[in-house]
């Protein structure tokens, strides 16, 4: 006599195409959240202007902009360094922030800037904190989605396959 075979543990449906579908959305939400979490964290010192200039540009077609190309240098430890940055110079929310109308100022050689550099990295420079954002929304997600996945994989896939 031959061993019942049970043909339905072959077939993929409705439930284990959800379990990977969270699966998925559960690894992508840690991936983002891994990726965002290994930004240096930034020192921060003093620096000068070597060089600037300002510019006006057509940002749109009717509105103009002041562009700042800027040559600076700052010191960590013994070692000086030298970097450049240029854009759009920003009027609030930095240390470096400075008004529309102060923006020639960039142009004077030893204007004092402030610098964050990585620490393991002191050529690495940046004159504006660039936030990423949302850390705590990536972190939310990924333990979310991680949570449900388990909820579904743990509880209620068993459950939904016992019925059918």
């Amino acid at each position: 006599m031959a061993l019942h075979q049970n043909k339905q543990l072959g077939k993929v449906g409705l439930p284990e195409f959800l379990a990977l579908v969270l699966l998925g959305f559960a690894a992508l939400a840690v991936t983002l959240w891994w990726q965002g979490s290994g930004q240096p964290a930034y020192a921060q010192t003093d620096g000068r202007v070597v060089e600037g200039n300002v510019k006006l540009i057509h940002y749109n077609a009717t509105d103009m902009r002041q562009k700042v190309s800027l040559t600076y240098e700052y010191s960590v430890g013994a070692d000086t360094h030298t970097s450049s940055w240029t854009g759009f110079w920003p009027e609030d929310n930095s240390p470096n922030a400075l008004p529309p109308d102060k923006l020639e100022d960039l142009c004077v050689k030893g204007h004092p800037l402030r610098v964050l550099y990585d620490p393991l990295n002191p050529s690495d420079s940046s004159l504006f904190l660039v936030e990423s954002g949302g850390e705590a929304l990536r972190q939310g997600m990924a333990a979310g989605a991680c949570g449900l996945a388990l909820l579904y994989c743990g509880v209620l896939y068993p459950a939904w396959r016992a019925r059918v």
